[in-house]
């Protein structure tokens, strides 16, 4: 990949059925195979942007008509367009699991998210039907439950709202938070208050589908990272050089893991069945004892609270190198990059084949 293309990267999507993985950047995807070729980079024009649903099934591609305006069209993944629309004015776009949802994004100012501003989300069926709306001031990040069934809202002059796809308000928060997440349904969401570092809230419906009494667990250092099993039932956090498993939503403690000579654990992330990968800069807390023509970190994978597998870099110091994770559902690889390169790792490494 070129250096162009790894400045706008922006994730890893793991391709259901295929064990193919692409790469996402902003206005380009790249395909790999499982033996690690990579195909031709789909690139877009100027102005253009696209969007991978989590399984990789599905591509949402904003477009631009002799008139320079946008309009969107969901395609499948050999190209043929499932739906399309122009222009619908909105500012940016996601497509959930299988493209069962894609949001649209609008603006009442030309900066979303700026004070005064506005934000309305449309939810679009996978036939590009409108099935709901949402709205509420300074809106910021939003995420697609794994289902494709409800939607996390950060309204940030307010709440955490969960939505469904109809726009009927599920779960909400007061305040203001980071790091969110839900589980499929929009059924649990857990978060960090901003005013509150140390803590995570975790809130849930009960089995009659109303709000139950939300649940803050506190640790000793900020909460850094938060991820969840796409079932709610495993929330994990990190905080300092500790990953921590909580049951989902009680909050109740089900395992703890220090991971020794980390500094700092940079990304998480989390299986269906509960495995759990991590990265993280690493060195020895003393600035007496590190060695400042190195840049240190590591990685590594757990379950249940034990280290499957583990492995530090040491980086020339030029190289400002923090590795981002991302695992397969499906167990089969991790792929861990920086900012000039990825490796896969494969699950024979911490299943001892």
């Amino acid at each position: 990949m070129t250096a162009e293309f790894y400045h706008q990267l922006r994730g890893w999507v793991f391709r259901s059925g295929d064990s193919a993985v692409m790469a996402v950047g902003t206005r380009s995807f790249t395909e790999f195979s499982p033996a690690g070729v990579a195909a031709d980079a789909a690139t877009l024009r100027e102005g253009e942007a696209i969007f991978l649903s989590p399984d990789g099934s599905r591509v949402g591609r904003t477009r631009r008509d002799a008139e320079l305006v946008i309009g969107f069209e969901l395609l499948d993944i050999s190209g043929r367009t499932i739906w399309s629309h122009a222009p619908l004015g909105h500012h940016y776009y996601q497509v959930g699991t299988g493209g069962r949802l894609t949001i649209g994004h609008t603006s009442s100012t030309a900066h979303p998210g700026k004070p005064g501003s506005v934000g309305t989300f449309t939810f679009y069926d996978s036939t590009g039907t409108p099935q709901g709306r949402f709205a509420c001031g300074q809106s910021g990040a939003t995420e697609i439950a794994p289902d494709a069934a409800a939607v996390l809202i950060e309204c940030r002059d307010s709440a955490l709202a969960v939505v469904d796809r109809r726009g009927r308000l599920l779960l909400s928060l007061p305040g203001s938070f980071r790091n969110a997440r839900i589980s499929a349904g929009g059924r649990v969401l857990a978060a960090v208050p901003v005013a509150q570092p140390r803590n995570l809230t975790i809130a849930a419906l009960d089995s009659a589908g109303a709000i139950a009494k939300p649940v803050t667990v506190e640790f000793t250092a900020p909460v850094r990272q938060v991820a969840m099993t796409p079932d709610g039932k495993l929330v994990v956090a990190t905080s300092g050089a500790e990953v921590i498993a909580l049951s989902g939503p009680g909050g109740q403690e089900v395992w703890r893991a220090p991971l020794e000579g980390a500094n700092a654990i940079t990304s998480l992330a989390v299986s269906p069945s509960g495995l759990v990968a991590v990265g993280a800069r690493g060195g020895p807390a003393s600035a007496a004892e590190q060695r400042p023509e190195l840049n240190p970190a590591l990685i590594a994978v757990l379950r249940d609270g034990r280290v499957l597998f583990r492995a530090d870099f040491e980086l020339d110091r030029m190289n400002v190198w923090t590795p981002s994770v991302a695992l397969d559902p499906g167990e089969g690889q991790l792929l861990v990059w920086g900012p000039a390169e990825v490796w896969s790792i494969r699950a024979a490494r911490w299943l001892g084949r």
